[in-house]
């Protein structure tokens, strides 16, 4: 499945910090190791420590992948509007993240959580010292990742930031909009 979600309409650019070799690297690897060792390369890059957002991706509110997607897309563009932060997304990562996933469980015969997602990929990125803040969205709960994201962040030094309860309302609202606006095809 691909999970490409729709443009945003903030100007946030979600590979912004991206190079053309980082897209190309980003097309042939199939390892959570080397996703983040590009995932790090690239953080370093970047003047100071990055701030995140943590929240449901495989559970929460959305009927289906694409929605949770499209809900933390939105929620990364939205927390970008602070001028103060640079906020690393981790959207240009979700089509490698959703492909290993899908084979490790096809392997496993398992539906169960992917947990070398967050033993490979996110702590080692956490490791880095490259992330200084971590903003958890309000139903972050709703997530082993991000609970687990949440539980680990503080051995790493990693700032721990609870966005307001309100912080996804309007953004699930215009999911839901979206996602029920079907064009007719001809």
């Amino acid at each position: 499945m691909n999970t490409t979600i729709a443009p945003n309409s903030t100007g946030f650019d979600h590979y912004q910090f991206l190079t053309v070799d980082d897209r190309r690297e980003l097309n042939r690897i199939d390892s959570l190791s080397e996703l983040a060792e590009i995932a790090i390369k690239i953080m370093k890059r970047l003047p100071k420590k990055v701030d995140m957002i943590s929240g449901p991706i495989s559970t929460g509110p959305g009927n289906s992948l694409k929605e949770r997607l499209r809900i933390f897309q939105l929620s990364i563009e939205k927390l970008a509007q602070d001028p103060d932060l640079t906020v690393f997304s981790q959207i240009p990562f979700e089509n490698n993240i959703h492909a290993f996933a899908q084979r490790w469980r096809r392997i496993r015969g398992s539906k169960r959580y992917c947990q070398p997602i967050l033993d490979i990929f996110y702590q080692r990125i956490f490791k880095s010292g490259c992330v200084g803040r971590l903003h958890f969205m309000p139903n972050y709960k709703l997530s082993v990742g991000a609970q687990w994201e949440h539980d680990i962040a503080p051995s790493f030094g990693i700032g721990q930031v609870y966005l307001p309860g309100d912080f996804i309302d309007d953004i699930v609202e215009r999911v839901q909009q979206e996602m029920e606006f079907r064009p007719f095809s001809v």
